[in-house]
């Protein structure tokens, strides 16, 4: 087989880079770097769709109100006021 060498190369590399610790604190802030950036977008998003539902409560709630409360009052009884 040809590429024998090749194959116990990279073996032997990577027994190598398994046994060094040098450098351990690169290796783990990189694998950690992925994980911290998705709960940081995952935060971003949640307070996008907090402020956009806030925004539609917002618009739900100036359409229905205005209607009920720039309503005259007016009186349900049929019987007459006491005047003085």
């Amino acid at each position: 087989m040809k590429n024998k060498p090749a194959f116990s190369l990279a073996r032997a590399l990577l027994q190598h880079f398994g046994r060094d610790s040098r450098g351990s604190i690169a290796i783990t802030f990189a694998l950690l770097t992925i994980p911290c950036l998705l709960a940081v977008g995952a935060a971003v998003d949640y307070s996008q769709a907090n402020r956009v539902k806030a925004t539609l409560d917002s618009y739900a709630d100036t359409s229905v109100w205005p209607p009920s409360t720039s309503a005259p009052c007016r009186r349900t009884s049929t019987t007459p006021r006491a005047t003085r």
